[in-house]
């Protein structure tokens, strides 16, 4: 869930886990789907271009690589799976401010040690997510690409 978009060759992380699974069993993967379509990581993600540069702010990006239904189809098949299922949904992520969003994610940003810094980039998304914020807190919604498929 949420970690093959992370692993360096992932038709061989998913054969592995094909390796382990029982004769016939099945396996559930979750990737994150289109960024344009998570207004949070987006804005974490111009903000961190905007104040640290692209490459700080690669890792938003990485998070959502592999938001083509294809491509975890074409991989699921390179890794010998069969039964394929691969679907789109939306969901709803909840911080209780941003605040917390921006330090939780940060971390994948290499938020600066600076606490003028982290509190410009918290006003930066404060400001962008703005329309996300109620009595509930921040509340965004966010794609995910589901996938389900079968040891043969």
């Amino acid at each position: 869930q949420l970690g093959l978009m992370f692993m360096p060759d992932k038709v061989a992380a998913l054969r592995e886990m094909r390796r382990v699974l029982r004769p016939g069993g099945r396996l559930g993967v979750m990737v994150w789907g289109r960024i344009d379509k998570c207004p949070g990581q987006m804005a974490m993600a111009k903000t961190w271009e905007k104040l640290f540069g692209i490459e700080q702010a690669a890792g938003f990006y990485r998070q959502h690589s592999m938001s083509d239904p294809q491509m975890l189809r074409s991989i699921l098949e390179a890794a010998g799976y069969c039964e394929i299922e691969i679907q789109s949904s939306m969901g709803t992520m909840r911080f209780p401010s941003v605040e917390i969003l921006v330090r939780a994610y940060g971390a994948l940003g290499k938020f600066p040690a600076n606490p003028s810094e982290q509190a410009l980039a918290i006003q930066e998304v404060e400001q962008a997510l703005q329309e996300f914020m109620g009595s509930q807190g921040l509340v965004y919604p966010i794609e995910a690409v589901l996938g389900k498929a079968r040891k043969g």
